[in-house]
């Protein structure tokens, strides 16, 4: 069984700390640990690719046979019309509006046993 969970802390986004990541150049990174085998795996992004997608996101699991974690990817859903990060205005500068919150998707891939291909050699001898 598969149980996947994402949910917003209410302090999830700082946005002091999503200003200073923009302004640095900095990137986001998101972590993944399979809790029942302690694996862990990252993927990371510019900052700016989480700002300009307004925290939609989303997050791609590969699963081994075994169903524990293999990899994961993430995609900041940003718009081709979104506007440069230069043009936004500081989250920061929002004297007691909303922070925005991660709207999240999360997919799941596994393995599939090939097909076993017997090794052939072939009964000729190759050329001196």
């Amino acid at each position: 069984q598969l149980t996947a969970t994402a949910t917003n802390a209410e302090d999830c986004i700082v946005p002091a700390a999503v200003d200073d990541m923009i302004s640095s150049g900095s990137m986001y990174t998101v972590k993944v640990v399979d809790e029942a085998t302690g694996q862990s795996a990252t993927a990371s992004v510019p900052g700016c690719d989480v700002r300009r997608a307004n925290f939609r996101e989303e997050i791609g699991l590969t699963l081994s046979q075994t169903g524990s974690l293999v990899s994961v990817t993430y995609n900041p859903l940003v718009s081709p019309l979104a506007p440069s990060c230069q043009s936004f205005e500081p989250l920061s500068s929002d004297d007691g509006g909303e922070v925005p919150e991660f709207k999240t998707t999360v997919t799941y891939e596994t393995s599939k046993p090939a097909m076993t291909v017997p090794l052939v050699l072939p009964k000729v001898k190759p050329p001196p």
